[in-house]
């Protein structure tokens, strides 16, 4: 079965309000599979990473999918980043889904079949401080989920003038525990510190936490040198998590290896697709570092994480965040949400349903980015 054409549907979406950019590799069989390559705010540059790839990639065998990942990664001398790396994870993903159509079955059981039967989700939340948030985790709760996710120091950045470390971590303490006191003892809650504080700040949100049994605490330094986490793990008892920026199983190396934090927060649609995904979480189970993986991308994202999830002996928990919705009419399946957990649907590949003729009517891309922070003083601080 050979790959018979690539092709990229990117958009605006005026009615679900998102740029919607997905790669359809079609097969000569007639079969096709579906991969995302969004990455927000470099959209156009994903898309066109795809364009570069598609003539190498028609004709290939579609069952190959190691070696056409070996060869998009290796096979052009430029490798990695977080363009290219999302390109080859969209195409990767796409395979897996043909293949699974190809052979009656969902992609989970050529992961190794169904390693539970259900995956735990966490969700965004704001902190228990406003009538509106405690509404909101209330409606959640009764829905049946069990876990949570607060931001750090987000909330009086304006009034403030800018971000202060020291005034953003009192803040999400006082939050956290606000928080924790609203969910009880028996919820879970994490704090995603976005990569807001250098090592010893990190050190002393995560030992003031520490009373309120944080889930973990994510990102509480930056990500270019995950060594620096030795620090910040040998200073406290407090769960840490990291990985959402990190491209590929080298980046992995010493946060696996050195036991440096306990859960990885690989996202599928930026290190390298199923395949790489794959790779870091069986890695990682001989280190009894466990998975929360990443994904805001949206649907196809969260469903291709799903199969993985189902199929690691080492999944702990799974992102389901404000971007993750099946959008209704356009692109939808995969799963069912009941009870705080993702539980799948059981159809070949990855499931999923694309209104092809509805991704036609799109808009053009609108040019998106994340929000630039400055310290009072002007410097520019991580968002």
């Amino acid at each position: 079965m050979k790959i018979a054409e690539v092709r990229t549907h990117a958009g605006y979406s005026a009615e679900f309000e998102r740029n919607i950019t997905l790669v359809q590799v079609v097969t000569d069989s007639g079969l096709e599979g579906w991969g995302d390559c969004g990455l927000s705010g470099k959209e156009r540059a994903t898309v066109e990473c795809v364009h570069e790839f598609r003539d190498w990639l028609v004709g290939q065998d579609a069952f190959r999918s190691e070696h056409i990942w070996q060869d998009l990664f290796r096979g052009s001398f430029w490798r990695g980043g977080p363009v290219i790396m999302t390109a080859i994870s969209a195409i990767d993903t796409a395979l897996w889904d043909v293949k699974g159509k190809a052979l009656g079955v969902p992609v989970y059981d050529l992961l190794g079949g169904l390693a539970r039967q259900r995956v735990r989700l966490y969700r965004h939340v704001g902190a228990a401080v406003t009538d509106a948030a405690r509404r909101r985790l209330d409606a959640l709760l009764e829905e049946g989920f069990s876990a949570f996710r607060i931001s750090l120091g987000d909330r009086d950045y304006a009034a403030r003038g800018g971000f202060d470390p020291q005034r953003a971590i009192e803040a999400a303490v006082a939050e956290f525990a606000a928080t924790r006191e609203h969910v009880g003892k028996d919820a879970d809650v994490c704090i995603d510190v976005h990569t807001r504080l250098s090592p010893i700040e990190a050190v002393e949100l995560c030992t003031a936490l520490e009373p309120y049994r944080p889930f973990f605490v994510e990102d509480a330094i930056r990500s270019e040198n995950p060594e620096v986490f030795r620090l910040v793990r040998s200073k406290t008892r407090a769960r840490l998590a990291t990985g959402e920026q990190l491209c590929g199983k080298w980046a992995f190396r010493e946060l696996i290896s050195e036991n440096l934090v306990d859960y990885l927060r690989v996202d599928l649609c930026h290190v390298g697709g199923i395949t790489e995904t794959r790779k870091i979480a069986n890695w990682a189970e001989a280190y009894y570092v466990e998975t929360a993986l990443h994904c805001t991308n949206g649907h196809v994202g969260d469903v291709a994480s799903m199969h993985v999830d189902l199929a690691l002996p080492n999944c702990g928990i799974q992102e389901y965040s404000g971007a993750s919705r099946p959008l209704e009419g356009l692109l939808e399946g995969g799963f069912t949400i009941e009870g705080g957990h993702l539980v799948p649907g059981g159809e070949p590949g990855l499931g999923l349903r694309v209104n092809v003729a509805a991704l036609g009517q799109l808009e053009p891309l609108r040019q998106g980015s994340r929000p630039r922070w400055r310290r009072p003083d002007g410097a520019v601080q991580d968002w």
